[in-house]
């Protein structure tokens, strides 16, 4: 299943990013499996989502000038 295909949250859509100039990459799940945090990048800027297994909850983790990098869980 391709959960980055259209991402969508109450406050974020990047629906079609292909085209758009976003592209996600780079993940890591969870420990418990059902959260994948992941790169994904914006307006030339590489920033961290989150989003669980099924797709929903679409959360940006950050929102800044520097690139975001290597997103991996901790214990």
């Amino acid at each position: 299943m391709n959960l980055t295909s259209q991402l969508k949250s109450d406050k974020i859509d990047y629906n079609g990013f292909e085209n758009t100039g976003y592209w996600a990459y780079q993940t890591s799940w969870s420990d418990d499996g059902n959260f994948i945090v992941f790169n994904l990048m914006v307006d030339s800027n590489l920033e961290l989502f989150t989003i669980k297994k099924d797709g929903s909850a679409l959360t940006r983790i950050t929102n800044n000038s520097d690139s975001d990098y290597s997103p991996t869980w901790l214990n």
